[in-house]
């Protein structure tokens, strides 16, 4: 049978036209499990709805992937499981009847984070689509006098969540990326479920300064052994490895390309190293690199450099800053020499703050090339603060000018890709433009879940 739907550890609240599962009998089940293997009595692929209220928290959290992949087995494409289960931080998770409790960093971690893994483990793709929290009506209302954000209630504070639930589709194709999930709230499982309001935003620098003052009576320097950072982004490792000689670097701040040791780098920004710890406070603390030229590449391209200087330029999370991409590619195609390698990625709109925005047309970007576009217009940024920080639209005027004076300075993201855009992008970039250039090496979001990063060898 086909589209069976199957209520697992039901007893006594049986779903209406669902198959009761447990692993103790009573009047309301047709199968029966036992809690040493949990094999669920269904075919491959045969089942469409699976609920579980519960039930995780009834057996030992060491059997939760035996339970997962039996679920994922009966599960058939398109399949929804809905869990629910008493949050880790109420109350009723510390019951004798509760043996363990997963939060929701549980399905982030299957579905999201590391979800590569677990496809190999569950023979699937599981796609979490929201994650709903119960929070009774007398809290909310509490919350709402005492001038607290749910979103922050929900993070920080214990007893908020009465309980909480994931929905799931289970994908059997192959391609599948993963998604970040709703988060919502609701008084009960089946009354409305609300979008939580996203309090996050850019680190305002002034009150991380001040925050920092009020827990801190002084900085210390670190001590202890000398051991090296591990590598930041090891999949972007070998491409580096294909460079050779001296090379040019845009826009590195804290974070700059591992190149190898028989490479030399200059380093290039728009401003000094001093304006960048004021603009990027939260940096304040890493080590942001030297900067040998200072060039802004939206004003002057790359016209203090002659044309074929470098071996290679590596320009990465940088292209969704600027005001016209297509120019800046172009001269750091200029500037590199024949047969140099030019390391280009931005970042998958899917796995970044950007993925409520649109994607950039590559008509506008033409545009923009075509006006010979220098400045960032307000435009841009109104999308960025509309999409990414909703809650500054409603700010009184004079404060949100603010905010949006620190998201000019700070040059936030003004275009935005996801890996398969980007990447056609720069094709069809180079090929308007004539600019002869072979990707040699590229790692997509598909299997890194942040970026496409690209390694491309100059021709022309």
């Amino acid at each position: 049978m086909k589209n069976l739907k199957i209520d697992i550890g039901c007893a006594g609240r049986k779903k209406p036209d669902f198959l009761g599962v447990d692993i103790v009998a009573s009047p309301d089940i047709e199968h029966v499990i036992t809690p040493e293997t949990l094999t669920l009595p269904f075919l491959d692929q045969s089942v469409a709805y699976i609920h579980a209220a519960h039930f995780l928290s009834r057996i030992p959290n060491h059997r939760w992937d035996i339970f997962f992949k039996e679920i994922s087995r009966v599960a058939q494409d398109k399949a929804v499981i809905e869990i629910w289960q008493p949050h880790v931080f109420s109350n009723a998770a510390f019951l004798s009847s509760q043996r363990s409790q997963p939060n929701e960093d549980q399905y982030l971690h299957m579905c999201v984070w590391f979800a590569d893994v677990w496809r190999q483990a569950l023979q699937a793709q599981w796609l979490l689509q929201e994650i709903c929290y119960i929070v009774d009506s007398t809290t909310l209302i509490q919350l709402h006098q005492q001038n607290i954000e749910l979103d922050f209630a929900l993070k920080y504070y214990k007893e908020v969540i009465r309980e909480f639930g994931v929905y799931i589709e289970v994908r059997h194709d192959e391609g599948d990326l993963p998604i970040y999930p709703h988060k919502t709230f609701a008084l009960e499982r089946i009354s409305a479920h609300y979008l939580v309001k996203n309090t996050v935003s850019e680190v305002d620098g002034a009150l991380l300064q001040t925050a920092i003052s009020a827990f801190s009576s002084g900085e210390i320097a670190h001590s202890g052994l000398n051991i090296p950072n591990p590598p930041t982004l090891p999949h972007r490792l070998e491409g580096y490895e294909l460079l050779q000689g001296n090379g040019l670097e845009i826009g590195a701040l804290h974070e700059p390309a591992q190149i190898p040791e028989h490479c030399t780098i200059e380093y290039c920004d728009a401003n000094t190293k001093q304006t960048l710890q004021r603009n990027f406070p939260e940096l304040a603390a890493k080590t942001l690199v030297e900067v040998d030229h200072i060039c802004d590449l939206d004003k002057q391209g790359l016209s203090i450099f002659p044309n074929e200087q470098y071996d290679f330029v590596i320009f990465n999370h940088v292209v969704e800053h600027v005001a016209n991409p297509i120019h800046a590619i172009a001269e750091i195609y200029r500037v590199t020499k024949q047969q140099g390698l030019i390391v280009l990625s931005a970042p998958d709109k899917q796995f970044t703050y950007d993925k409520p925005r649109e994607l950039t047309p590559f008509e506008h970007l033409w545009e923009e090339y075509l006006q010979n576009t220098t400045e960032i217009t307000d435009e841009h940024y109104l999308d960025f603060i509309e999409k990414v920080c909703p809650d500054f639209m409603e700010l009184p005027s004079e404060e949100f000018q603010q905010k949006l004076k620190n998201v000019r300075k700070r040059r936030e993201h003004v275009h935005v890709w996801t890996a398969e855009s980007f990447k056609a992008f720069l094709l069809k970039m180079f090929e308007l433009l004539d600019l002869k250039a072979n990707c040699v090496f590229e790692h997509s979001s598909q299997k890194n879940r942040f970026e496409y990063f690209s390694v491309w060898k100059k021709e022309g």
